[in-house]
């Protein structure tokens, strides 16, 4: 239940260890494709032709990412990154002075239980929809998030474990995101913002 960028991380200072020490290593990250999340917006906001996103110390790993996702999936994409919460205002308001939806990603520093409110209160103010990870997100005020729940991950990782029984270790599955997923709208939003969107279930 840690974000790939964490994983990865870990990975990293892992293989500083002794080799006779390691051992195969897998994970399922909890955050989701972002093929995946560029698809949810394009079915929410299918007018919509600029991302907006602000990256944090821990997000801005994977820009690179972001940016190959969308360019394969058409979006312009207007990104700022920050390193201090101080630059959060001025970050914001340039990111959505330029795109017609925002995209927030897991980051402590960016989207945090200080500063949630505030840029849900100033997307909805700019009448910008804001596409959220989590179910807290989008019962915060979050347009829509696609996420995988703890039984969701978990059902994957019975599933890995079934992989391996009677192979040897080193046949550990890659690290891989989430197979299931769920797809959540909050249509009082959609509503409040003068759009229609489908339901979740026919969006997922």
């Amino acid at each position: 239940l840690i974000p790939r960028t964490t994983s990865e991380a870990l990975v990293r200072e892992y293989e500083q260890a002794p080799l006779g020490a390691r051992r195969p290593i897998t994970a399922v990250y909890i955050d989701q494709p972002f093929q995946r999340q560029l698809r949810l917006v394009r079915l929410t906001l299918p007018r919509s032709r600029s991302l907006g996103v602000v990256y944090g110390p821990l997000s801005r790993e994977s820009g690179k990412q972001l940016q190959a996702a969308a360019d394969a999936d058409k979006w312009d994409l207007h990104a700022v990154t920050v390193d201090r919460e101080n630059e959060l205002f001025s970050a914001f308001t340039r990111v959505l002075d330029r795109s017609d939806v925002l995209l927030a990603l897991p980051d402590p520093l960016v989207y945090n239980q200080h500063t949630t409110q505030n840029i849900l209160l100033e997307t909805y103010r700019l009448r910008k929809p804001l596409i959220g990870y989590s179910h807290a997100y989008v019962s915060a005020g979050a347009l829509a998030a696609v996420y995988s729940t703890p039984r969701q991950i978990g059902r994957q990782i019975g599933e890995h474990l079934a992989e391996l029984r009677g192979k040897v270790a080193a046949s550990m599955p890659l690290p891989r995101y989430p197979k299931y997923f769920t797809v959540e709208v909050n249509q009082q939003v959609a509503q409040s913002l003068g759009l229609t969107v489908a339901a979740a279930t026919e969006l997922q």
